[in-house]
């Protein structure tokens, strides 16, 4: 999706228009390959694929709309980003929506559509990273059910790398609650996290003391290792 959209952005489409030459630069230069916090590239490729699912399939999701509002056609099918690509590869005239003279034509107004959202607020575009997008806050189950603690047993908003359908999954909704990779019999090099602790206690000093290697991707090891406290039941 990066390259379709570098390719649309052709110096015919660059004359003029400095919000598109500054997001193809953003494309080129602020990308890693990963769905990294600090990559303006990704987020950017990223809207862009909705943006043209958008505008591809607008009639289609209005006439299920009248059907089912919950009906579309991301819900028929989660492979309908392998179905656009398709599109875009091959240019059939009679899948163009007819408002666009041509594909290139839609991908640009995907584009525009993406940058203008990006910028809506006033930021500049170059500070549009993924990980502004991508944030989640964490919170203890028992948040919801006694506000009143609620600023005792939640956490400050992170900044997380990782999207759906990729090794590290992670969304401002959604996550992996664990990360476990351990070989039968070699578990002394197994490797876990946890985006809290050991303990589900706000007080206890063991209460989020995993996730800042959940956060960072930085592999624990599995096993305990030799003990430190003991708990003692007395009758």
């Amino acid at each position: 999706w990066r390259e379709r959209a570098i390719a649309a952005l052709d110096a015919r489409a660059l004359a003029g228009n400095a919000r598109r030459a500054e997001a193809l630069a953003l494309l080129k230069d602020s990308w890693s390959g990963r769905a990294s916090v600090d990559s303006v590239g990704y987020r950017i490729t990223r809207a862009f694929m909705y943006a043209v699912y958008d505008l591809c399939y607008d009639g289609a999701n209005g006439e299920l709309a009248r059907i089912d509002p919950k009906a579309s056609m991301a819900a028929v099918s989660a492979r309908w980003p392998v179905v656009l690509a398709r599109l875009l590869d091959q240019q059939p005239a009679a899948w163009l929506p007819p408002q666009y003279a041509s594909w290139q034509a839609l991908e640009l107004a995907a584009l525009d559509r993406v940058i203008a959202d990006l910028t809506r607020d006033g930021q500049p575009l170059s500070q549009a990273t993924w990980g502004q997008r991508n944030t989640a806050a964490s919170a203890h189950p028992f948040a919801a059910v006694v506000p009143l603690l609620g600023k005792f047993l939640k956490v400050a908003p992170d900044l997380l790398p990782g999207d759906q359908h990729m090794p590290r999954v992670a969304g401002p909704a959604f996550g992996q609650s664990e990360r476990m990779t351990v070989s039968p019999g070699h578990e002394a090099q197994g490797i876990f996290n946890m985006p809290g602790g050991q303990s589900g206690h706000p007080l206890s000093p063991y209460f989020l003391d995993g996730r800042a290697d959940w956060l960072t991707g930085r592999a624990a090891p599995l096993l305990p290792g030799p003990a430190q406290h003991t708990l003692t039941f007395v009758q």
